[in-house]
């Protein structure tokens, strides 16, 4: 799936610039190795995590809106979008 921005923003974004990841928060279990993140996977330990959602794997435009609404005040204060520009003379394969 390829969303492509309509407007030019003010922080650089232009026109036809593709939206390739957005922020996303899920509920989960405590990732790493280590004693404490085992126990409390063990015992429960769910919380709030954040990764990065490939929208250009995206299924389906409910899951790209899912992952971005899922960025509200209650867990962060910023959003994290990573956009492609495509060159200028180069096809697309």
């Amino acid at each position: 799936m390829e969303i492509y921005l309509s407007a030019d923003g003010p922080g650089g974004e232009k026109v036809g610039d593709v939206l390739c990841y957005t922020s996303r928060w899920m509920l989960g279990l405590p990732r790493g190795d280590g004693v404490i993140t085992t126990a409390m996977s063990f015992s429960g330990g769910i919380s709030w995590q954040c990764s990065m959602f490939d929208v250009m794997k995206a299924g389906r435009w409910d899951a790209v809106v899912e992952a971005l609404v899922s960025n509200e005040s209650s867990r962060t204060n910023e959003v994290v979008l990573l956009f492609e520009r495509p060159m200028a003379g180069v096809e697309k394969e």
